[in-house]
């Protein structure tokens, strides 16, 4: 395979930021609480409002660069707009005690339906961008063709080709797959 791995070392990267493991979720609650009604297409935010909630949360300084730094690795038309969704799925491995609660956080911050289910559309972007973290702190990034033999793996087990999993029952079941 050449330069691209078939595993991401995502246990090894909880420790990177020092502030409270659910801090994600705090940010995307508080971007839903406050901004979601603006005139910006759907989870875009731009830095100035993503700056003010990460104020609000009182993060140590290099947490607080952290988490701004992901929001400009995003910014991909270097507008000072980025999908808070995705900064959101970036920063749970930084954070997470574990795969499986990491997870849980992904997979919350995509449920916007709080159905407790997601689409296959939705875990294949979960993991290009939770890979695209590894690749960003020094792990090198899964070959795409990985990422779709992992999310097929989900959905065969599911009995799925396509269509909306109950990810509660999924967690564990990503958590333990070889490529973590």
């Amino acid at each position: 395979m050449g330069q691209e791995y078939s595993h991401m070392n995502l246990w090894a990267l909880s420790s990177i930021l020092r502030c409270e493991r659910d801090l994600p979720l705090q940010i995307y609650k508080i971007y839903e609480e406050k901004y979601v009604n603006q005139f910006l297409a759907p989870f875009e935010i731009n830095e100035d409002d993503f700056v003010e909630i990460l104020d609000s949360l009182q993060l140590y300084y290099a947490d607080k660069d952290i988490c701004e730094d992901i929001f400009h690795l995003l910014d991909v038309r270097s507008r000072a707009i980025s999908n808070i969704r995705d900064v959101c799925l970036s920063l749970t491995p930084l954070v997470a005690k574990s795969i499986p609660h990491m997870y849980s956080m992904c997979f919350e911050i995509l449920d916007r339906k709080k159905d407790m289910m997601v689409g296959k559309d939705q875990v294949v972007l979960m993991l290009k961008l939770l890979s695209a973290t590894c690749a960003n702190v020094g792990d090198k990034p899964l070959a795409p063709e990985v990422i779709d033999d992992y999310v097929n793996s989900l959905y065969t087990s599911a009995g799925l080709i396509d269509g909306n999993i109950y990810y509660p029952d999924y967690i564990e079941t990503l958590s333990i797959h070889p490529i973590i």
